[in-house]
């Protein structure tokens, strides 16, 4: 091989180098915009989070809130039904 043709193919491969590294340089900068992309997904996934847990909590307090209001139907309801089979058996004023 002449000096000629070894200068040719490192030339050759010099350029490959070269193209090979641009990219890997194009890629790395793509993988860099796609990982920014993916932070800021997470940020947001992060702050939904956070807003269902708040709406789970509020959730919670208003089925509490509901469950004692049930309760508290329910024992004037039973009240009521004890007054009106007092009354059917003879116990009322008439």
């Amino acid at each position: 091989m002449t000096n000629e043709e070894r200068l040719s193919h490192l030339e050759a491969a010099f350029l490959t180098v070269v193209k090979l590294a641009e990219n890997h340089e194009e890629r790395m900068d793509l993988w860099g915009e796609r990982m920014e992309e993916l932070a800021t997904a997470g940020a947001h996934a992060d702050a939904r989070i956070a807003a269902l847990a708040d709406a789970q909590i509020r959730t919670e307090a208003a089925l509490a809130r509901l469950a004692d209001a049930q309760a508290h139907t329910d024992r004037r309801l039973d009240a009521l039904i004890d007054i009106v089979r007092g009354q059917q058996n003879g116990g009322g004023k008439q």
